[in-house]
């Protein structure tokens, strides 16, 4: 064979080198042509076929509707598990482990009406490795040690043939001759074959039926039986065996007379590829597999282009003519073997950066000979990708790839997603460089670096090499055309996004911005000039790597609610507030580029315990008894957030007997107790994050009754009110008075006096015993219509005469005490707009004022209840409180004084409550209700 050699020219030819045909394009055709492989396509070779079969021209089908696809039909399972009669059948090539029929080359009858009918099925044209399984009719049939099949399938299935079937198996091996053999079968009625009949070199069966029409119903069966193909010879170890390695099945090819007959082999690179088509490979379901293998059948009429270009599927390889021989480099990652720089161009770069989107593809498929389905044509499962339709608009576009010389599942999935994977690198550039490129031929992987492209070492594979002089700069150059690649294409736990951003490192807008280690912590709590206090998250997060992003949206909120609140920041951590205790927050983060692309929200769920600080307990607690009712009073905590302190009450000296009864801030006090009554109270501190203090020790009152002190001054601050001074009866003055104003009678010396702000006045002197005369008294009856004569305050003539007044003359009423109701009991509040009567007192008016006092205690049990409060005479409303709000687990007091003036009769007061908003869980208790009269 004649073929051009690069050592055929002397240096002085140099600049005629573009003749040489290096590039796999014109040595293949060159090649092909001269070894008479006519048939070959121009549209196929222009496709690589001998030079990037693999990745190229699988995706070449895909990208140039132009070329057309590779005949498979020829070698699937369709073609290969029947039995032909033809006069003229080809021969098949078989490598590897298969399944197959062949061609039925001999037929004959013999015996007493046709008894036995005879078959020779030629599998193979050169010698097999062995002939295992025999299958009829699609089942593993059963043979017995004389050749004779007892029984086809198994269990309930079986069928049994009775010896009716005889086989004997020629693996072709020299020396082989068929009819000695059968001869030499002792009582075998045999065929009668020529005498020159060997079968050397032809691996068949022979097949024998002994005709009964219970066994063969259907007529003559279909016997395939399952092969280990040819024996190929491995450079890596310089002997021959049989082997299903895709390198030196390949190889193989390539030397023998029915593929190109060429002995112009660099066993170097094929021994490489070799090594990497034997690599285990780990599977999902244990064990191991052979990276990739050859497994399938070679009918020699069909073209050698075709066959180079299926067996390079099975191996993802490219098979290219450099340097004087065939070179093979398998679709495993290997590390460049060169890296280039903008000091080796020596002209401008042309680079196509995507293919259009109707010679794209996003998923692949396809068929595969399946050895675990007996080796039918099946499909293997689709390989999709999510994130590459997603660059394609949405759009599933999916390559066919049949695989006709893959059996196994697994190998088919992985050679699908390489090839997914490397079509996806699409990226390629044309330029010519200087003699350093010289060190690098078709197959190689480079490295080429450019920072205005953002290229670092970026990975390509040489697609193209050509050698030529350039006249003007008077320099030799060489053209290199060049594909990006990556070792994540080859890698089958490698993630889209590994070929997505390898492009190139300068930053893109739309790539490295996810929110990384995003955190949510507690960033403590504030006490505000209320005393409330404020909870807050400290959410921080990674500044992604992409430069573009300026600032970041935050969306949070609780949990349980789809209420959001939306913020931006420009740095990457925020303080967000306010919060509440124990409930649980989500919160988002994505980054905002320059040009207002936002990147994917990164999530993050948690909570905080705000203040669990307990206020300190309340300090110097007093107690002080009055008429049915005890005054506390304390020195509260300092903390800043105190809010109020629990009044607990017990009738003994024991704090878990004692029950809540109120509230308050400095002092409370218990009313409508009974009357000389002893009562122990605790008091502690709660702050507005509902933290509690430990009790304070015990103190305790007794009430006292309606004479005592307390009282009194009770009564003389409501007439004090009303510019009414009660007199107290004293035997000694005090030292100084309340107010100016003060009147006190000294009973020692009979006399009242009156405090003027500095001392005491007298107002009106005693009257001695017996200096009121007959004379100046007043004479009975002489004052009429309640007035004093005009002559004079007392005149003589109207003087009360001694003793007139012997009984008690205060008119019935005049003198009135207070009337009051006080109950303990719960009243449960619930929706919004309904009316509780919560106490009632009833009395005799007479007309005059009346002071009313009013107190309950409540406790909230739903979020922003709220209720209004009004005091009613009889149906008329003469006080409201206007709305009350109140927060969830709040306890309170409520409590107020007022002035009515009603009418002459019987006079009903009423405290009402009224829900303004949902109030269900509040209850009301310690009801109390008072008025006092007051008579002039």
């Amino acid at each position: 064979m004649n073929k051009y050699r690069l050592g055929d020219y002397t240096i002085t030819n140099w600049n005629n080198w573009d003749r040489v045909p290096r590039d796999p394009v014109t040595v293949g055709a060159y090649i092909l042509a001269s070894a008479g492989a006519t048939t070959l396509a121009a549209s196929t070779v222009a496709s690589f076929v001998v030079g990037y079969l693999v990745t190229t021209a699988v995706t070449s089908w895909a990208l140039n509707a132009l070329a057309p696809k590779p005949n498979f039909g020829a070698a699937g399972s369709a073609s290969i598990l029947v039995n032909t009669r033809d006069a003229a059948a080809p021969q098949d090539f078989v490598y590897g482990e298969i399944r197959k029929g062949g061609a039925v080359t001999y037929y004959e009858t013999t015996g007493d009406e046709n008894k036995f009918l005879h078959q020779i099925i030629c599998l193979a044209g050169h010698e097999l490795n062995s002939i295992g399984d025999i299958y009829i009719n699609d089942v593993v049939a059963t043979i017995d040690g004389n050749g004779y099949v007892t029984t086809v399938g198994s269990g309930g299935d079986a069928f049994d043939y009775e010896s009716k079937i005889f086989i004997r198996k020629f693996t072709g091996a020299s020396g082989q001759n068929v009819k000695s053999s059968l001869d030499g079968i002792s009582g075998f009625n045999g065929p009668t074959l020529p005498s020159n009949f060997r079968g050397d070199g032809i691996a068949c069966l022979y097949v024998r039926y002994e005709y009964d029409q219970d066994k063969f119903l259907n007529g003559v069966p279909l016997i395939t039986a399952k092969v280990q193909g040819k024996k190929v010879f491995d450079p890596r170890i310089s002997s021959t065996a049989y082997s299903n390695n895709a390198a030196l099945c390949i190889r193989d090819f390539l030397r023998s007379s029915y593929g190109l007959s060429d002995t112009g082999i660099d066993n170097v690179t094929f021994s490489a590829a070799a090594n990497e088509c034997d690599e285990n490979i780990n599977l999902d379901g244990g064990g191991t597999e052979k990276r990739y293998t050859i497994n399938g059948v070679i009918q020699a009429n069909r073209s050698i282009g075709d066959v180079l270009q299926d067996l390079v599927t099975a191996c993802a390889g490219t098979l290219f003519w450099g340097a004087g021989s065939w070179k093979l480099k398998v679709g495993a990652y290997s590390s460049p073997v060169k890296t280039l720089t903008l000091d080796d161009l020596r002209g401008p770069i042309v680079m196509d950066t995507r293919i259009t989107m109707r010679d794209n593809f996003n998923a692949v498929s396809g068929t595969f000979i399946d050895a675990d389905q007996d080796y039918i044509t099946v499909d293997y499962p689709q390989i999709t990708s999510a994130a590459f339709k997603a660059e394609d608009d949405d759009e599933e576009v999916s390559l066919d790839l049949p695989l006709p010389y893959t059996t196994s599942a697994s190998t088919a999935q992985r050679l699908a997603k390489l090839t997914l994977f490397r079509g996806r690198e699409q990226m390629t550039l044309s330029a010519d460089f200087g003699l350093e490129a010289m060190e690098v031929e078709v197959g190689d992987n480079i490295a080429f670096t450019n920072e205005r492209y953002g290229f670092d070492e970026k990975e390509f594979e040489v697609v193209g090499w050509r050698l030529a002089a350039n006249q003007d700069a008077g320099d030799l150059r060489i053209t290199l055309t060049l594909r990006e690649t990556s070792e994540a294409a080859f890698d089958w736990n490698a993630e889209e996004d590994a070929i997505i951003s390898n492009n190139s490192k300068l930053p893109a807008y739309n790539t490295g911005t996810e929110i990384l280690n995003l955190t949510l912590a507690d960033g403590g709590s504030e006490v505000q000039g209320d005393g409330t206090v404020i909870n807050s998250f400290i959410v921080s997060w990674d500044v992604p790597d992409n430069a573009f992003v300026t600032a970041y949206d935050i969306e949070w909120g609780q949990t349980s609610s789809a209420n959001r609140t939306r913020v931006t920041t420009t740095s990457n951590s925020i303080v967000l507030t306010p919060v509440l205790d124990d409930v649980e927050y989500i919160v988002r983060v994505r980054s905002v580029s320059v040009n207002g692309f936002r990147g994917p929200f990164a999530s993050i769920i948690g909570n905080v315990g705000g203040d669990t600080t307990a206020p300190a307990v309340p300090t110097n607690l007093v107690a002080t008894g009055g008429y049915q009712y005890v005054t506390l009073e304390w020195d509260n905590p300092p903390e800043a957030d105190f809010k109020y302190a629990e009044v607990y009450e017990a009738t003994t000296d024991d704090i878990n007997a004692a029950s809540f009864v109120g509230y308050g801030v400095g002092s409370f006090t218990r009313f409508n107790l009974p009357n000389d009554e002893r009562r122990y109270y605790f008091v502690r501190s709660v702050d507005y994050s509902g933290n509690t203090s430990a009790f304070t020790s015990s103190v305790n009152a007794i009430t006292g009754f309606l004479e005592n002190e307390d009282f009194v001054e009770g009564i003389y601050a409501i007439f004090k009110e009303q510019g009414l001074y009660a007199i107290e009866d004293v035997t000694t003055l005090p030292a100084s008075g309340a107010f100016v104003g003060e009147k006190v009678f000294n009973r020692t010396d009979g006399k009242l006096y009156q405090w003027d702000g500095s001392s005491w006045d007298l107002v009106i002197a005693d009257v001695a015993d017996n200096s009121i005369t007959a004379s100046d008294k007043i004479i009975a009856n002489t004052i009429t219509g309640g007035l004093l004569q005009s002559s004079g305050i007392i005149t003589n003539s109207a003087q009360i005469e001694n003793a007139t007044i012997t009984t008690l003359a205060i008119q019935g009423q005049a003198v009135t005490i207070p009337t009051s109701a006080y109950t303990s009991g719960n009243i449960s509040l619930g929706g919004s707009g309904n009316n509780y009567t919560v106490q009632t007192i009833n009395f005799q008016s007479t007309g005059a004022p009346v002071f009313i006092d009013m107190s309950f205690a409540y406790q909230n049990g739903s979020v922003g209840s709220g209720f209004d409060v009004s005091l009613r005479r009889g149906s008329t409303t003469v006080y409201s409180s206007g709305n009350r709000d109140a927060f969830s687990s709040n306890k309170g007091a409520w409590s107020a004084s007022f002035k009515d003036t009603p009418s002459f009769g019987s006079v009903t007061y009423t405290i009402r409550v009224t829900t303004t908003q949902n109030c269900s869980g509040t209850v009301i208790n310690q009801r109390s209700l008072m008025a006092l009269e007051v008579k002039r």
